[in-house]
């Protein structure tokens, strides 16, 4: 899995391409602990080249989500797939976070 950071707009998006599951949530949760322990910003996760997503990239999003819900912050998930949109519905993220 690869992860791209760029900020703009009083945003970080992370751009993240592969996908989210057990043996990539190493990188997935260094990348959000950087945003959320050394940024003030909101955050946005870019699907748009993510295929699938499984119960860790879940338990990451929710961590990520709650993480900057505490800190009075915003999280977004944009360009979800039909799959990885109906993951989500099925875990009822999507009507929490999705954008």
């Amino acid at each position: 899995m690869k992860i791209q950071s760029v900020e703009s707009n009083g945003s970080i998006t992370l751009s993240i391409e592969g996908e989210m599951e057990n043996l990539s949530m190493k990188d997935m949760r260094e990348a959000l602990d950087r945003v959320i322990n050394t940024s003030d910003l909101d955050l946005k996760v870019d699907f748009t080249n993510v295929e699938y997503i499984d119960s860790s990239g879940i338990g990451m999003l929710i961590y990520a989500y709650k993480s900057l819900k505490d800190q009075g912050r915003n999280f977004r998930l944009m360009n979800l797939s039909d799959r990885v949109a109906g993951i989500l519905e099925m875990s009822s993220l999507s009507e929490v976070i999705a954008d």
